[in-house]
């Protein structure tokens, strides 16, 4: 197998990108069962908190640096397969950290300490992952390479979800949660790391440029935002959509308890037909960009209909009202994610790809963080209702910015020159620091 991979054209790098997602799928099961894991532990709401906001606040900080670092990193496909392996490598800590400490306090600081230092390669992770769908994908591929990969993630992970609920339920507490991260880590994260490692990316993915100084590089975004209008009318509007889209993320989760009494059942239910009718949706909307309908079209129906959403949940405290509402929503939210990703990629010159993109990323965090706090704000000094109709209205306003910014010009199909040789075939050059 080994030899087939060495073999490799654009072609076979989309079959390896696609095997890897099934394997992400299995690794990102982990993901929901922290959170739970440290409650259980008897973790603060606080402490659970820093699970989202550590790597918000890091990603705000050190975007810009890494992406400055990246400028000249050499191989990028190592700066996108081993910062994923850090991912896993952080689970398996954090089960063995318990192991290890038998008291309860110290093992959850321990692994909100563990999960923060791992929040700087999932930073990496962000621009690099671009990069290299980019690279595979090109301009005409991205739909349907995203709309595949995104499809496999989400039903590896359903499976996965529920084999692990299963598991869960046979094992005692906290060996089942341990053994479960180490055992999703170690397959999903090891073998997703073996196809990454197969991946042969075009010459000029990372262009070869003296290292600028960190003044240099903000002069550079201010004259990005400045001189490129398609890019900046793009990430600032999608700034605000994002903060519309963030705040209701820890709003809906308590109104289904609180509002719409939903048991565990329900919420199961809720959850297994979010992923379920995003995998038709990525599909859907595969298809549509296939018979060549305008990115701008796609991008005015999705968000017209996810700025709806959290006001229609707002309005109903029946659960399968709710449900409905859900999977219609999330049905669009699928378009939404191919056509935000293909709309950044289309205003990204290709030989400026790192800066550009982390720029796009650090504004994106800023919406991340600002989101559910104010959010969480509304909440608690109105109602749970009011935040909804105030992030219904936010998204209201993205949508009206988008409908009166035009389509994004198209891009001319670059055939790239592929390195010709392996990473398994050579030893990687030592990479220069920043």
């Amino acid at each position: 197998m080994q030899s087939i991979f060495r073999r490799i054209n654009l072609n076979s790098n989309i079959t390896i990108l696609l095997f890897e997602a099934g394997f992400i799928g299995v690794m990102i099961t982990s993901e929901p069962f922290l959170p739970v894991f440290l409650t259980r532990l008897g973790a603060t709401p606080f402490q659970i908190s820093l699970l989202t906001t550590m790597p918000a606040i890091a990603g705000l900080l050190l975007t810009i640096p890494v992406g400055q670092m990246l400028v000249n990193a050499g191989r990028i496909i190592d700066w996108y397969r081993y910062p994923r392996l850090a991912g896993s490598v952080a689970f398996i800590l954090a089960a063995i950290v318990p192991f290890i400490f038998h008291s309860y306090h110290t093992s959850i600081t321990l692994i909100i300490i563990i999960f923060g230092l791992a929040s700087i390669p999932s930073i990496i992770l962000m621009i690099t992952f671009s990069l290299v769908m980019n690279a595979i994908s090109g301009p005409r591929g991205r739909y349907e390479v995203m709309a595949k990969r995104m499809s496999i993630v989400v039903l590896t992970s359903a499976v996965c979800m529920a084999l692990a609920g299963w598991f869960l339920e046979q094992v005692v507490f906290p060996r089942n949660f341990q053994w479960l991260f180490i055992i999703f880590s170690v397959i999903g994260g090891g073998v997703a790391f073996y196809f990454s490692s197969s991946i042969q990316l075009p010459k000029h993915v990372v262009p070869r440029l003296p290292a600028p100084s960190l003044m240099t590089t903000l002069r550079g975004y201010r004259n990005i935002l400045q001189g490129n209008r398609n890019f900046s009318s793009f990430v600032w509007i999608r700034f605000v959509f994002i903060v519309g889209l963030m705040m209701s993320v820890p709003i809906i989760p308590i109104y289904y308890v609180r509002v719409a009494k939903a048991s565990d059942a329900w919420i199961g239910m809720i959850t297994m037909v979010q992923l379920g009718v995003m995998v038709f949706g990525y599909y859907f909307w595969m298809r549509k960009a296939r018979s060549h309908m305008p990115n701008h079209t796609i991008l005015l129906q999705t968000t017209l209909v996810l700025a709806l959403y959290p006001a229609l949940i707002a309005l109903t405290d029946r659960v399968a009202l709710i449900i409905l509402i859900t999977g219609l929503a999330f049905f669009f939210q699928a378009g939404l994610d191919l056509v935000f990703f293909d709309e950044l990629m289309r205003s990204v010159p290709v030989k400026e790809s790192i800066p550009y993109i982390s720029l796009a990323t650090s504004i994106q965090y800023i919406g991340t963080i600002a989101g559910p706090l104010l959010g969480s704000f509304l909440a608690e000094q109105f109602s749970l209702s009011t935040a909804l109709f105030v992030a219904a209205g936010i998204r209201a306003v993205a949508f009206l910015l988008f409908f009166f910014r035009p389509d994004s010009p198209l891009e001319e199909e670059e055939e790239p020159e592929l390195e010709t040789q392996s990473i398994h075939e050579v030893a990687p050059l030592p990479l220069p620091q920043p």
